[in-house]
């Protein structure tokens, strides 16, 4: 059944008369709990604000700079301001970047005050060191404290909205839609009810409510220990048909959790929302549905089990933002699609406009893609990942119009996109770039190139000189020797450097190379000195695996040499023929033919070659047509000829009673990628 959602009121202004701050903040205005707003600070709809059910949002938090000790009772948090008068009694706990929390045992406390950065709390610490996260605050989420209290009017007033849904259908005009207001503040919720969500969006056939904060790093939600460990511990919002999300950051404080930051079901839209320290599941999972998503920023930090984003058969839009350093663990990545489809039922999920992803687990690749078709990056850059900054798997297809893959920074190693047997990647001005080691591309599937995509291997430039218009570049070698990678001939781009006239593409522009130095020629001349600053990818194809692109834009060109009358024997000083290609190429198919029948004791064979790499194929006895998908033969779709070369065709005269008439050699020619 196709649902119709209530309006979404998700664009309000800041609300007025919060008066609130984070560490200390109280309820402006003077309004009494559970009353509703005036109309001058409402707005148009009814607003549920957190505060007037007598929510803190007190909590403070460290930058990861507090230090507690194994065994010992006490924290030192270094600013923190501590006082007795106000902190004495907050719930308190630590974690820490690899997912080392919570260091104190859950519900432990804040006992004593000793000076503005050491207290003692009421359990020993199981673990510690320095550069911990710690938290402290009134805990707002209690079972019928004010957090619950205040869902509970604005899942009514959902609820409410929704009994007039057959009005609306008649063309009235619905009401508007309830928001839940968490004024600038830091809120602790500890879910202790157990098995349940924070904020529970009503299921049963509710449509249209907003949650609300001030604006990222304003209005937090932070997650304090939680000993239960059955259903949804530790979500903090689950959302169902139009729900509306905007202007909050939640921080997990690298406290163990189960579930999601936000599980967002069926259509949604959400704005403004960051999502760190996460440890558990998901920052965000599109679970289902379609929804879209403005300006989300997702950096979990910690060892998550699953992904910074996850998208599990979703059609949603990420439109900005971006997921970055999602854990340390094997699984972790940063963007998780997974049996998503488009074709017959939606778009599919689309990642857009100025979006990144950069650095996430050690095992795995940043950006995941499994049993997913119509998936589709539009100017997306991916960065880091071992072994992959991304991975199509044999059950997917991927659109990608625009965008980087490669190694976020100088980070060694890194490869690009890898492609398994049976899936496909379909590219338009995609850079793919791998350093050291890593490959540009591993392509055991298909690999469509529409135009613009190269392949590039890169390095970090430590200095430089000039000297006329040669330049000399000594570059950090990211894993592999500058000579491994890149070759005299080769195509270069600079940017970054400290000199402008040192930037630029420069076609076949290398000139000399070394283990730790690359010379190239400058558009200026006498530059000067440069220092660490910068990067040089050399385009060559020499990290390219497996299967060739399929050229979309330019199919393979046929051409044809001859050798009229009698055969004989060419040689490559006098070949047949001869050609310049200006892309990188294959040879995809060779045919060779002869106007009589061959009788032949020793075949003569037939040589493409640009004097480093070559393909042949086999003029085997008895016949006048040779075909190189039939008849012996080397290299045909698989080799490369590096650009701008001179590229050969000749033969072997071989042993022969009667030997080829009239020859010729049909040759197709195949561009490959744009370096």
């Amino acid at each position: 059944m196709r649902l119709k959602l209530l309006p979404l009121l998700l664009f309000l202004a800041p609300l007025a008369g919060a008066q609130t701050q984070i560490g200390g903040g109280v309820s402006g205005g003077g309004i009494t709990p559970n009353s509703p707003l005036p109309a001058a600070t409402s707005g148009p709809g009814p607003v549920f604000n957190v505060k007037n059910y007598g929510a803190k949002g007190n909590t403070q938090f460290s930058s990861a700079n507090c230090t507690t000790t194994n065994g010992l009772s006490s924290v030192t948090c270094p600013g923190a301001n501590f006082s007795s008068a106000a902190n004495v009694g907050m719930r308190m706990n630590c974690g820490q970047v690899l997912g080392n929390g919570a260091f104190f045992p859950a519900g432990t406390t804040i006992v004593s005050v000793s000076s503005s950065t050491n207290v003692a709390v009421s359990n020993t610490s199981n673990g510690g060191s320095a550069g911990s996260s710690c938290y402290w605050g009134t805990v707002d989420d209690a079972p019928g404290g004010p957090i619950p209290t205040a869902v509970a009017a604005w899942q009514a007033a959902i609820a409410s909205a929704n009994a007039q849904q057959g009005a609306f259908n008649n063309n009235n005009h619905p009401g508007p839609a309830p928001v839940l207001y968490f004024p600038s503040g830091a809120y602790l919720v500890c879910n202790t009810a157990g098995g349940h969500s924070v904020i529970q969006f009503p299921t049963s056939n509710a449509f249209g409510g907003v949650i609300l904060g001030d604006a990222p790093q304003e209005t937090w939600l932070v997650p304090c220990d939680n000993g239960v460990s059955s259903g949804n511990t530790g979500w903090m919002i689950d959302g169902g048909c139009g729900l509306g999300i905007k202007n909050i950051s939640i921080d997990g404080m690298y406290m163990p959790v189960t579930g999601v930051a936000i599980n967002a079901t069926c259509q949604h839209i959400t704005e403004n929302i960051t999502i760190s320290r996460w440890n558990g599941g998901s920052g965000f999972r599109a679970n289902g549905g379609s929804g879209y998503n403005l300006n989300m920023n997702v950096n979990t930090s910690a060892p998550s089990s699953s992904a910074g984003i996850y998208c599990t058969a979703c059609s949603d839009e990420w439109h900005s933002g971006g997921s970055s350093n999602n854990g340390s663990s094997s699984t972790s990545r940063n963007v998780l699609i997974q049996g998503a489809v488009g074709l017959n039922t939606g778009t599919g999920p689309r990642f857009t406009g100025n979006f990144l992803t950069d650095e996430c687990g050690t095992a795995t690749s940043c950006f995941e893609i499994l049993n997913s078709h119509d998936v589709w990056l539009q100017g997306v850059s991916i960065f880091g990942g071992v072994p992959n900054c991304m991975h199509v798997d044999g059950n997917s297809f991927v659109h990608w119009n625009g965008g980087i893959c490669g190694a976020f920074g100088q980070d060694n190693n890194i490869a690009g996109p890898a492609i398994d047997a049976g899936g496909t990647l379909l590219e338009s001005d995609v850079r793919n770039v791998g350093t050291g080691t890593g490959k540009c591309l591993t392509n055991n599937g298909v690999l469509l190139d529409n135009g613009g995509n190269t392949c590039e291997n890169q390095f970090s430039i430590a200095s430089g000189t000039s000297t006329g218009t040669t330049a000399v570049l000594t570059l950090n070698n990211l894993g592999a020797a500058v000579n491994a990678n890149c070759t005299v001939g080769d195509s270069i781009e600079v940017q970054g450097a400290q000199v402008a006239g040192y930037n630029g593409y420069f076609p076949f522009g290398i000139t000399a190379t070394s283990a730790t130095t690359l010379t190239y020629l400058t558009q200026g001349s006498n530059l000067g000195a440069i220092g660490a600053a910068g990067s040089v990818t050399c385009r060559n194809l020499q990290s390219f695996s497996g299967n060739l692109p399929r050229a979309l834009l330019n199919n393979p060109i046929p051409n044809t040499c001859y050798v009229t009358g009698t055969f004989a024997a060419t040689t490559a000083a006098a070949p047949m023929c001869t050609f310049k290609v200006q892309n990188a190429a294959n040879i995809t198919y060779i045919k060779a033919a002869s106007t009589t029948t061959t009788a032949c004791t020793v075949a003569p064979v037939v040589t493409i070659t640009d004097g480093t790499v070559s393909q042949t194929l086999t003029i085997t006895t008895a016949k006048s047509i040779w075909d190189s998908s039939v008849d012996s033969s080397t290299g045909v779709g698989t080799t490369i000829f590096k650009p701008n070369g001179t590229i050969t065709v000749s033969n072997t005269i071989g042993t022969c009673t009667t030997a080829p008439t009239n020859f010729s050699v049909s040759y197709n020619i195949a561009p490959i990628l744009s370096n």
